[in-house]
């Protein structure tokens, strides 16, 4: 037994969000996690600690310092020990593989520039799923090694665990050491440890090595005393076995010397956690949104460096790391609270708002020096992707007939309302400018389309056609004489009976069972036809909600897309959009981040899984790809059939989460269909990027430049390579870029084409190391080899795009400061300020740079009138300002002219959604913001995750009066001189904030303020001997402006069955038996008898019955989820029972119905179906047999 090793790792596993909010972390679980550990260390000689995730490191920074000094100090001795790599511990299926990259990056960084080391593993003990991409990312980071307890954790995992301890192969073949099976985070030491019988095992099964966890979670903290205390007794070798508190880095050293097994797969969860693929459907919408808004901001901007202006690297970084911490595995899965959310949606829409502004600057230096002159109003066309590609663009224009011209030739454009598209061309990673003036001539040569009882239409490559239901039934690629689908494109809607974990999970046999969407509404408009797109519209109304599909089909582009906006209202349901392909093989080629893997049909242990951008069904040379824009979960019941998962919204609350209520309100995501000869390749992948980073467009000013009307900083020719990112290095005003194979293959001679002279190149990994490898340098393009799936990145110097200095023209403006703005760590001022200890020196916006000095006593001016002339030469001010109160409009005088500007509250959050569990229904606020605080400064301390924000404003003229406003405040102004440039579409999601109206309840509950388009929570108070009937006016839904609704009373007269005998199918919960049904008060019956369930009153002798009256669940209280849908009143007759009344889909609180009159002594309540999404639980307040139509 000698070499024996046992590594005991211990840990306190934190959630940064969950049932608790970031602000909970920062109060009461970071100090405790530190106090507690510095009391182990103390105490016992030989402990050492393990602790993930430079955020919450970087939060103690903020935070606690002091504290932050300490853990260093514990950290140079060995006993603290920084574990993980990354940002975040994140999830790992939804983020791209360029956002784990940029975690373990941005981690790694902060842990280097802080404690001089970064680890060297990823430690991610609680995910919910491993992708078959994570060994190739973590190994291209320059990682060793990866740890988890999930797999094991209630049997999770999908597969069986392919090993305790052993070698992770990612799709590229190489591999990381992992740790699959440690043991719980929360385990405590009782015993030796060399007597211990999964240890012992370990030992025999890993070739002389244990792991194992031992420690708490989930509110962070520190090992109990007596397991520390047992496992220092335990340390040292003894009997052949040496026992070590370890770090995870110690055990994959010594598993590097080891004979170990390995497995090359994905790892995926069975049930738990396949649910976070699709929970809070709008966290996943805008993390994909970050993802690309960062993606384009970078590239343009290292195209801006190029032609040396300075590169928004903090700005940039700033962004990414804030939408990164919300990959944590309980806040982007969507299993956390209301409150943490609105947090994260908060943040969402700071990092795309700033985001914008950067990428908008990027644009703005690069055109600069274009030639925009030519017919008209200039358009920038920005590409991000690195490949040249001809799509549509949007632009919003004014009244008039316009046309886009490329020099002096018009190319095909078309209008509908405020915006304008037209068919643009651009090179990879690259600009080129368009025009907009009057139309010359009339646009011809629409996309095809004709009615008769289906809408058809058709470009060079598809014929799509539409019924009259609004599916659509037919997609047919002309091409190839290929029919895509076997049936219509429809939207399924299933039961959510999730209960236990019931955001994490979607339940197998929910899926056996989906229903087709009964529509009460159908509207189908042709919402526009030109040369550049034809969109056909479907409105539909289902149940609670309503669904707008726009299916559009455009000129030269070998995709179908149909854009959904779904307002949603329907608890305990799963929606997914059925696709039924003309391709049947054994295995569907799911996107994983790098490269595919492929998956069969559902199965038990493996049925709901991720994808990235695309999943593919080849056969016969002949391929056919789905893709969404935002959403992740799939299932495959049949070889041709993929069904997207779109809204989870579950049955079961899991207490404050309010998971019952999630995703209900607005819903906006698009999904494309492809196809092309040959199996998955390159033109899946092109067709994926250009699908999901669309084509942006930007207004400018003409003027001359050196570059012409078109430039490009890299680009591909080679199929099978992907550009991943292009920006900035992190040490150096280099270029860093990082190349995928996508093509399955490994081939030599890649190659990337730059705007100039390659001068230098050197293969680096994904932390910006240098490291050895092959690469050339071919004039003005880089060759290397590249193996199947795999990543590479270079740091690449060329030549100056031009000779010229750049910079921008601008100047600051000595401001009448009246007033502070800033305070102290620890100040006890009146009124809350901005942290005087995060305000840099300089705040920049989209390359403006504005001076702050907050050590002045007046570091502010409130507006009072005050006047500003800007000196000769420019033309623009350009000022940091906020309300020190609600949002304000403020009026400014402009050259003798009177302009108002909307000045946001420096406080308020800026973004936020539909959030029915939080009674939240946010909009979004635009203005650009230049800086945001993350904590406030109140009497009372730093207020974490309260934030303060500074707003830029640009006003065009040359004397400007202020308003006189004293709420608004300036912190900084300068002049400025530069051209022009803005987005001419948003480059983001906008929307204001949902309506709420006031609703008067009369005879009832429920008055109250309800946001626009939700279902009204009213139960009636019903009379004596009366019977509830309905309301007047009878809505559903809350319509627009406030609203008196009365009920409707219907008097009664005896109740025949009052004293009935009753009898029942059985099965009923203690306190819940049949006999409840007759008597008044809140008792029900309850029968959770699997399938029908009955109900019988013997009356004694015959009656004659013509009404019967039925409270439902919602009567006595209970959710209207739980209101019988599917009923029938029998009445037994010589050869049975008769059916006397039936009815289906019944939703109300309340049945009263009429029958014809009907003689017996035995009557039965027969349901079929119990509830509105299932049929577990009968729940029935009460039954009343009525002989006379009133009393």
């Amino acid at each position: 037994m000698a070499n024996h090793k046992i590594f005991m790792v211990a840990t306190a596993h934190l959630d940064t969000q969950w049932t608790w909010d970031a602000r909970q972390t920062v109060h009461r679980y970071l100090p405790d996690t530190i106090s507690k550990n510095i009391t182990l260390f103390q105490t016992f000689p030989g402990y050492r600690f393990n602790f993930e995730g430079a955020f919450r490191y970087a939060l103690i920074q903020e935070y606690y310092p002091a504290e932050f000094e300490k853990i260093k100090r514990w950290q140079r001795t060995g006993r603290w020990n920084l574990t993980g790599a990354t940002w975040e511990s994140m999830d790992v299926l939804v983020p791209s593989s360029e956002s784990i990259i940029r975690q373990i990056l941005y981690g790694s960084e902060f842990f280097r520039e802080h404690f001089g080391r970064s680890p060297r593993d990823l430690f991610l003990p609680d995910c919910f799923g491993f992708g078959f991409n994570l060994p190739t990312i973590a190994r291209h980071m320059g990682l060793q090694g990866f740890s988890t307890q999930k797999l094991a954790w209630n049997k999770a995992s999908a597969i069986p665990i392919p090993f305790a301890l052993g070698k992770w192969h990612g799709n590229d073949g190489n591999f990381i050491y992992a740790a699959l099976d440690p043991g719980d985070y929360e385990n405590r030491i009782d015993g030796p440890l060399r007597q211990d019988n999964l240890t012992r095992d370990q030992l025999i099964r890993n070739d002389g090595l244990s792991l194992r966890y031992f420690g708490t979670g989930d509110i962070g903290g520190a090992p109990d005393h007596e397991s520390v205390r047992n496992l220092e007794s335990d340390l040292g070798e003894k009997n052949g076995i040496e026992v070590i508190s370890a770090t995870p880095d110690d055990v994959y050293q010594e598993m590097a010397k080891r004979d170990l097994p390995s497995y090359s797969g994905e790892l995926l969860l069975r049930r738990h956690g396949v649910g976070c693929y699709t929970s809070r459907a709008i966290a996943k919408r805008w993390n994909a949104q970050c993802e690309r808004l960062a993606d384009a901001a970078e590239r343009i901007n290292a195209l801006a460096s190029a032609l040396g202006y300075p590169y928004p690297k903090e700005e940039i970084d700033r962004s990414w790391k804030r939408f990164l911490w919300h990959q944590f595995h309980d806040d982007l899965s969507g299993t956390s609270i209301p409150e943490a959310y609105q947090i994260a949606y908060n943040d969402y829409i700071v990092s795309l708002n700033q985001l914008s502004e950067e990428l908008i600057g990027g644009v703005r230096n690069v055109s600069a020096q274009m030639d925009t002159t030519g017919p008209g109003v200039p358009i920038i066309v920005y590409n991000p992707v690195a490949f040249e590609r001809c799509e549509p663009v949007s632009v919003r224009i004014p009244e008039g007939d316009y046309q886009v011209f490329l020099g002096e030739t018009a190319v095909p454009s078309q209008r509908k309302g405020d915006v304008l598209q037209f068919l643009a061309d651009a090179p990879g990673s690259g600009l080129k400018v368009y025009h907009i003036a009057p139309a010359q001539t009339k646009q011809s040569n629409p996309l095809l389309y004709s009615k008769t009882d289906q809408h058809i239409f058709q470009n060079e490559y598809y014929k799509v056609i539409v019924d009259q239901t609004g599916d659509i039934v037919s997609i047919y690629d002309i091409e190839m004489k290929l029919e895509l689908l076997e049936d219509p494109i429809r939207l399924v809607r299933f039961d959510n009976d999730s209960q236990k974990w019931p955001a994490w999970e979607i339940l197998y046999h929910d899926l056996e069972s989906p229903e087709a969407l009964d529509y009460s509404e159908v509207e189908i408009e042709l919402l526009e036809q030109g040369p550049v797109r034809l969109s056909l519209q479907v409105k539909r109304r289902f149940s609670h909600s309503d669904v707008i599909q726009r299916i559009h089909l455009m000129a030269g582009v070998r995709r179908v897309e149909i854009e959904h906006e779904i307002d949603w209202f329907e608890q305990a349901s799963l929606l997914k959009l059925d696709f039924v392909l003309s391709l049947s093989p054994d295995l569907a080629a799911y996107d994983c981040g790098a490269g595919v893997v492929y998956r069969g049909v559902n199965k038990t242990n493996l049925y709901e899984v991720p994808a990235q951008e695309f999943v593919s069904l080849s056969s016969d040379d002949q391929t056919i790809s789905l893709m969404s824009d935002c959403k992740y979960g799939w299932d495959r019941p049949e070889k041709n059939r993929l069904r997207l998962s779109l809204i989870h919204t579950p049955r079961g609350s899991f207490g404050p989460a309010k998971q019952h209520l999630q995703d209900l309100g607005e819903h906006r995501f698009t999904v494309a269909i492809t196809s092309h000869h040959g199996s998955f390749d390159q033109a899946t992948i092109e067709t994926a990027q250009a699908f999901r980073q669309p084509m942006r467009s930007f207004y400018s000013e003409p003027h001359h430049g050196v570059l012409g009307n078109e430039i490009s900083l890299i680009s591909t020719i080679q199929p099978g390579l992907k550009v991943m990112a292009l920006k900035q290095a992190q040490d150096s005003d280099k270029l860093v870029v990082r190349v995928q194979d996508v093509s399955g293959k490994s081939l030599p001679d890649r190659r990337l084409i730059f705007a100039k002279r390659v001068m230098t190149v050197h293969e680096i990994n994904g932390q910006e190391e240098l490291i050895p490898g092959r690469v050339m340098i071919e004039g003005s393009s880089v060759k290397f080899d590249l193996n199947r799936n795999s990543l590479k990145s270079f740091v690449v110097q060329m030549e100056p795009l031009i000779d010229e200095e750049v910079s921008i023209a601008q100047q600051p403006l000595n401001l009448l400061f009246n007033s502070d703005a800033y305070s102290p760590e620890g100040s006890q001022k009146i009124h809350p300020r901005f942290p005087m200890e995060q305000m840099p020196e300089t705040i920049r916006s989209r390359g403006i740079r504005f001076q702050i000095d907050p050590t002045k006593v007046y570091s502010a001016m409130r507006c009072e009138g005050q006047k500003v002339i800007l000196p000769e030469g420019y033309r623009d001010l350009v000022f940091l300002a906020a309300s020190l109160e609600d949002d304000v409009t403020a009026e400014y005088n402009v050259d003798g002219k009177k302009q108002t500007l909307l000045i946001p509250s420096w406080r308020e959050p800026v973004g936020d959604w539909d959030d029915f569990a939080g009674k939240r229904y946010g909009g979004i606020k635009t203005v650009p913001i230049a800086w945001q605080a993350n904590h406030i400064h109140t009497p009372e301390g730093n207020q974490p995750f309260e934030y303060g924000y500074m707003f830029r404003f640009s006003i065009r003229g040359k004397k400007i009066y202020f308003p006189k406003d004293s709420s608004v405040v300036v912190f900084a102004a300068n002049a400025v001189m530069v051209p022009d440039v803005e987005a001419a579409d948003d480059l983001y999601d906008q929307r204001s904030p949902r309506p709420t109206f006031h609703l008067e309840v009369e005879g009832g509950h429920g008055s109250g303020d309800y946001p626009l388009h939700a279902p009204m929570d009213l139960k009636p108070e019903v009379p004596e001997q009366s019977a509830f009937v309905g309301w007047e006016p009878d809505l559903r839904r809350m319509p627009v402006g406030d609203v008196v609704i009365r009920a409707v009373f219907e008097p009664l007269g005896i109740d025949l069955a009052s004293h009935a005998k009753v009898e029942a199918c059985g099965d009923s919960p203690e306190g819940e038996e049949a006999a409840h049904v007759i008597q008044t008060g809140a008792a029900k019956w309850c029968s959770l008898k699997e399938g029908d369930k009955w109900l019988i009153l013997d009356l004694g002798s015959p009656q004659t019955i013509r009404r019967y009256h039925i409270r439902h669940a919602g009567a006595g209280g209970e959710s209207e989820l739980y209101n019988t849908k599917d009923f029938e009143l029998q009445v037994e007759q010589e050869h049975g029972w008769e059916t006397i009344d039936r009815v289906r889909d019944n939703r109300s609180d309340y049945s009263l119905r009429s029958i014809e009159p009907t003689t017996g002594q035995r009557f039965r309540l027969l349901i079929t179906r119990s509830e509105q999404y299932g049929n577990r639980a009968a729940r029935i307040y009460g039954l009343e047999l009525y002989g006379g139509n009133h009393v």
